[in-house]
């Protein structure tokens, strides 16, 4: 599974950074990150997503944003009070999180899988244990200097459920 979690890895921080960077409009890199995604000491607006396969195997994604990098991406689309409703900055959580789920899938069905996606909704803090094995953690940071300071604009955890061997 080893292989398997690099490649899923190496997709979803593409996709992020190419989403913020290319249509958002908005700087972000990877960061290294801790093992455990619990954010602290900031607001954050979550977004849950999971891919699903008739076989049973599945991959889970939560991303906690940071409130304010949601915010200032609202704003450069919508000006005014819109851009400052928090239903708009909920919204843009579940496109990132629909465009790197899209992303996955069709990674993963390349395979010969068969996943399907579910709706991107927004929910409750859902990281994962530093401990389980099939879990992965990805940091992002508004630039090199947040990074150093380990202040994360975004983090993605992904659970792996039995998904099959094989390379994205």
């Amino acid at each position: 599974m080893g292989d398997m979690k690099d490649d899923i890895a190496q997709v979803v921080e593409t996709t992020v950074v190419e989403t913020f960077s290319g249509m958002l409009g908005q700087t972000i890199v990877a960061a290294a990150g801790g093992e455990s995604a619990a954010p602290t000491a900031k607001d954050f607006i979550y977004a849950c997503l999971l891919l699903d396969q008739e076989q049973g195997a599945s991959a889970s994604f939560c991303f906690s944003f940071d409130d304010a990098l949601l915010a200032r991406t609202a704003a450069a689309f919508y000006p005014g009070p819109q851009g400052a409703d928090k239903s708009v900055r909920e919204d843009i959580a579940c496109a990132v999180a629909n465009i790197v789920g899209s992303k996955v899938k069709s990674c993963l069905n390349k395979y010969g899988n068969n996943y399907e996606m579910a709706v991107p909704f927004v929910g409750e803090p859902c990281c994962l244990p530093a401990t389980r094995p099939d879990a992965i953690h990805l940091h992002f940071s508004c630039d090199a200097a947040s990074a150093a300071r380990g202040e994360d604009a975004l983090v993605v955890d992904v659970a792996l459920d039995a998904i099959p061997a094989g390379n994205c």
